[in-house]
């Protein structure tokens, strides 16, 4: 709940960068440790507080994410509570250098380690102030990181632990704001399309000289054991969902399969065509967690 009196549960601090200071609170966040910030939908795993994210403006004005009353609270350089913006379980926030605009991710969890998420604009702090602007395609698996650069008079959004739903192996994400709308922007340079970025569960098969690895996740790659070549698996021109399989001294794939965590354990040659279990006459067996 806190370490000390010197730092509360749910406290911002400040020092100064010359050596000489030490950490001062600068503004406590009214919160309890089993508020409504940590019940299923606005917790986020592996957190410890309501306030996740912080970012001050030209004028030193402090925004600070209270996911305990849902808004982003804005204090002044002295710590006077001076504004705030209603939204809902906000994450992270950054300030546009030049504009002041402020741009919010919103993450609400549904589940182990799966949060939806998305990006909100506001133009000022003023009461009442709607988003202006918004974007919601991201992949579930997200632990977002938000920056913003200004060149002339575009404005992108750099956003690292946030893949976009139709790429959920990509790594880093740039979005320009287009004013009311935000534009996913193709990069020259980063990891190739669908290329793994994580590799967790592993599988041979026996009878071919081919490795199957999974992203942690629920994706399946296959890569020849000789060369590296090979990339994810798909059916239908589509990603193939599974988090685990495993190859049997027959050459079929035995496959927990599914878009999430629970799903069937079901037998599949190489093409991924169903193979019938003979007493069932069907190709898959009970659901599995």
């Amino acid at each position: 709940k806190r370490l000390n009196d010197k730092f509360p549960f749910s406290g911002v601090f400040r020092m100064k960068l010359d050596g000489k200071d030490d950490m001062k609170l600068f503004a406590h966040i009214p919160a309890t440790p089993d508020g409504p910030w940590s019940k299923q939908g606005g917790s986020n795993y592996g957190t410890t507080g309501p306030v996740h994210g912080l970012a001050v403006d030209l004028k030193g004005n402090v925004y600070i994410t209270d996911r305990e009353k849902n808004r982003v609270v804005v204090f002044d350089e002295a710590g006077k509570e001076i504004g705030e913006i209603a939204v809902k379980n906000p994450d992270v926030v950054a300030i546009h250098p030049k504009t002041g605009e402020i741009y919010v991710i919103r993450r609400f969890c549904n589940g182990w380690g799966t949060h939806n998420m998305a990006i909100d604009k506001f133009k000022n702090f003023e009461k009442g102030a709607a988003a202006v602007a918004s974007f919601a395609k991201f992949h579930n698996r997200n632990d977002p990181k938000l920056v913003v650069t200004v060149s002339g008079d575009k404005t992108v959004l750099w956003l690292a632990g946030a893949p976009l739903a139709d790429n959920p192996a990509g790594g880093l994400v740039a979005l320009e704001d287009k004013g009311a709308e935000f534009q996913p922007m193709p990069l020259k340079y980063g990891p190739r399309a669908e290329a793994q970025a994580d590799f967790a569960r592993i599988a041979t098969d026996p009878l071919r000289e081919e490795v199957y690895v999974s992203n942690g996740h629920n994706l399946i790659y296959r890569y020849n054991g000789d060369t590296g070549e090979g990339g994810l698996i798909k059916k239908d021109g589509k990603p193939f969902n599974a988090p685990d399989l495993s190859v049997g001294y027959d050459g079929l794939l035995y496959v927990r399969s599914g878009e999430s965590y629970s799903g069937p354990l079901e037998r599949l040659t190489r093409d991924l065509a169903p193979v019938p279990f003979p007493a069932t006459g069907s190709n898959k067996l009970y659901d599995i967690y």
